[in-house]
């Protein structure tokens, strides 16, 4: 732990100089696969201590009051239940501004009868523990870079026409 301290000094020395360089930390990749996280959630609620310690550190040394946000629980798809809550009961939560998971898959179905791909699987995975722990945060896919579109008109909006919207923003560039 001395070691993942220093490297989060070093590292928010370097890149957190001004606000807004670092948006978030990530606690650690995909937490619940046995080839990622050998650990114990109490080891993983020390290491988010960690974090939210360095932040807050690196915020006062550039005199700036939020310091960068602290991402966690970062499971991946599949079935994670035992490890959510054990990770919750062991008392992550109070180190975390943002809840996170992974979720890859291409279309991320608002259909909850489509399980391997199914958003609101993936968010009750992390929602029902947070509320019955009597906390609310924020729920991010932090890795795949998929934004979910609104429906609209009760409908899902495609992705031919998505990419039209995009295409007709002055400045896009399909590079």
């Amino acid at each position: 732990m001395d070691d993942l301290r220093a490297y989060l000094d070093a590292l928010l020395q370097r890149f957190d100089d001004k606000p807004g360089t670092i948006g978030g930390l990530e606690v650690w990749n995909e937490v619940n696969t046995p080839d990622r996280w050998q650990g114990t959630p109490e080891q993983m609620v020390e290491m988010a201590r960690i974090f939210r310690e360095a932040a807050a550190n690196s915020a006062r040394r550039v005199q700036r009051g939020a310091p960068a946000r602290i991402v966690g629980i970062a499971v991946s798809s599949g079935d994670a239940q035992d490890y959510v809550r054990g990770v919750i009961k062991a008392g992550i939560l109070p180190y975390l501004d943002v809840v996170s998971g992974h979720w890859y898959e291409e279309i991320l179905s608002y259909d909850r009868a489509t399980p391997i791909s199914s958003l609101p699987m993936h968010v009750d995975l992390l929602a029902k523990p947070m509320r019955e722990a009597g906390v609310s945060l924020p729920i991010w896919n932090s890795e795949s870079g998929i934004g979910a579109a609104p429906r609209e008109d009760g409908k899902i909006v495609g992705q031919d026409e998505l990419n039209r919207r995009a295409e007709a923003v002055p400045g896009f560039n399909p590079k």
